[in-house]
């Protein structure tokens, strides 16, 4: 696997789109031969508190998000986390990501704490799709829209970022996440 901070700009990526941002790279890296699973990161209340983002304010304070989507890439050496979003490098390991991204140390509104949904890039591939209606109010868009097409027919997010759904993958903690992926 290739570990290089300029590889980010090799794949599409559209701001404020990270779920289409992933679907894409998953597709593209679903023949590396690497076991590739999809993280999405949310709560029940949709406000999930990540550090080391690079919509960050400052280098300290997180950024908080309704729902975040990240992949994972493991090959038999070394798991690595692509996130387009953050200011870690691009891929990086997935131990030092998630130490720096959900910091333990630190004492933060429990309201804000992460529930993480994994599953294989293979399903989240097959079945996501997205007619952009999430990003679209009152007639404007709140970011705007990817350059290119839709993915699939409808819109399912919902069912991905709703953290008492479990149709796809399944729901772990920070802890229960380390444990699946190191």
């Amino acid at each position: 696997m290739i570990t290089d901070q300029a590889l980010a700009h090799k794949y599409p990526y559209c701001p404020c789109y990270c779920e289409e941002n992933i679907w894409h790279l998953a597709r593209k890296l679903l023949r590396s031969g690497d076991e590739l699973r999809v993280i999405v990161i949310s709560n029940i209340t949709g406000q999930v508190a990540l550090w080391q983002q690079k919509k960050s304010q400052a280098k300290d304070l997180p950024v908080i998000w309704d729902y975040h989507v990240i992949l994972t890439a493991k090959t038999a050496q070394l798991t690595t986390i692509w996130d387009f979003d953050s200011s870690l490098p691009f891929p990086i390991n997935a131990g030092d990501y998630l130490n720096q991204t959900f910091p333990s140390d630190l004492n933060y509104c429990q309201e804000l704490h992460p529930v993480f949904r994994l599953l294989t890039a293979e399903s989240f591939v097959e079945n996501f799709c997205s007619d952009r209606r999430h990003m679209y109010h009152q007639g404007k868009w709140l970011s705007t829209p990817p350059s290119w097409p839709t993915i699939g027919s409808g819109h399912n997010l919902a069912e991905f970022v709703n953290m008492k759904n479990t149709k796809y993958g399944t729901l772990l903690s920070l802890d229960g996440l380390k444990q699946a992926l190191l």
